[in-house]
């Protein structure tokens, strides 16, 4: 009789003790944790030209304001000049290097502080991208040597920003970043549009 009754409740309790383990982990990262994804659109200045730079990411913020995002954006244009050995030719001929614009994924680490009203925040971040540029080369007389030569690295990224938040879950703010790429740093300025999970 016993053994009946206990294989009659087996049923039940298993399906409750499954749901109970697997919803352990979410309510234990739920209470420090939060978790962004977010939109950018903004733009980058480098050689005094201005490049539209639309951008996004994920974020994993802790709540004692301690954070790590992961981003991709858009950066500016490259150029430059410099000589090559260009064959029937035997001296080399000055050339032209030119990209309309490279890509960037960064990891950085932050701080965000919010400020006493609840809604007001700031904060700071610094990491590392992986740039890339596809880099059409040129002589000066006319005609391409190199179609999208790609160059690729990997070298510092730094940002700040300012924002306001507008519920639990909706985020504005406007973001400065440097980033250290192929050529002159290049300086983005973007407003960024957050969706808490």
């Amino acid at each position: 009789m016993n053994q009946h009754s206990s294989r009659a409740r087996c049923p039940l309790l298993m399906p409750l003790s499954l749901i109970a383990v697997s919803a352990f982990p979410g309510l234990c990262l739920a209470s420090p944790f939060a978790f962004d994804a977010f939109a950018e659109i903004g733009s980058v200045v480098d050689n005094e030209n201005n490049t539209t730079s639309p951008g996004g990411g994920i974020a994993i913020r802790h709540s004692s304001g301690f954070g790590v995002e992961l981003s991709k954006q858009r950066l500016g244009s490259y150029e430059a000049s410099s000589f090559a050995f260009v064959p029937p030719l035997r001296n080399p001929v000055a050339v032209s290097l030119a990209s309309p614009h490279g890509d960037s994924t960064a990891l950085m680490v932050g701080y965000r502080h919010v400020f006493s009203d609840g809604h007001w925040f700031g904060g700071v971040r610094a990491g590392a991208h992986r740039w890339r540029h596809n880099i059409d080369v040129a002589t000066t007389f006319g005609g391409f040597i190199v179609d999208n030569n790609t160059k690729t690295g990997t070298d510092f990224a730094a940002g700040a920003e300012i924002g306001r938040s507008f519920s639990n879950k909706l985020s504005v703010s406007l973001n400065a970043q440097n980033f250290v790429s192929l050529g002159p740093d290049q300086q983005r300025v973007a407003v960024r549009l957050s969706y808490t999970f």
